[in-house]
């Protein structure tokens, strides 16, 4: 699915040496909320939230196992990330040669090839079980800083041909933002 570079990247000598591998993932913590209702709904979804108020969840990244940045994203991103040596960040900058160089590419190819259509499959997901801000509340409301901010910007290239923005005109339906 338009993940060539990734791949690439991964069969190359110097990434069979990493032993890179394009495994990612992204995920929205959600609640459901049971409330009394006639029909046989199970309950209503929404963002889960750090506690009664109304802060949604910081983004987490994980290698596996958590990571103690967080990403500035409403969401956790989960990956076969190249860590920096103190496991507390994922490899990047721009700044960067030889081994270091190619660890920080990879993530941003992980970010941009494989996090990024996830994300969107999680929004076409959710739309089914979140309305209103509730799922709104999924996307990023500014861009974070690097190396998250690629993600948000493969996320939004990606949002542009998926039905993902709610129109209440004719009886409702999910469009596009080219077809809007």
């Amino acid at each position: 699915r338009g993940a060539r570079r990734i791949c690439e990247m991964c069969l190359k000598p110097e990434g069979r040496r990493l032993k890179l591998m394009p495994w990612g993932g992204t995920a929205a913590r959600l609640s459901v909320s049971k409330r009394p209702s006639s029909t046989a709904d199970a309950g209503e979804a929404a963002v889960a939230t750090e506690s009664a108020g109304s802060t949604p969840i910081a983004g987490r990244a994980y290698c596996f196992l958590p990571l103690p940045s967080a990403t500035g994203l409403p969401v956790h991103s989960n990956g076969y990330f190249e860590l920096s040596a103190n496991r507390r960040d994922i490899w990047h900058g721009d700044d960067m040669v030889g081994v270091g160089q190619l660890r920080s590419e990879w993530n941003i190819a992980l970010l941009q090839d494989v996090a990024a259509p996830c994300y969107v499959e999680l929004l076409l997901y959710a739309r089914s079980l979140l309305h209103g801000p509730a799922f709104y509340a999924l996307w990023p409301s500014s861009k974070p800083a690097e190396p998250w901010g690629s993600l948000v910007a493969a996320m939004y290239r990606l949002v542009l041909d998926q039905p993902l923005l709610r129109c209440e005109a004719d009886g409702g339906s999910w469009l596009s933002a080219r077809s809007a």
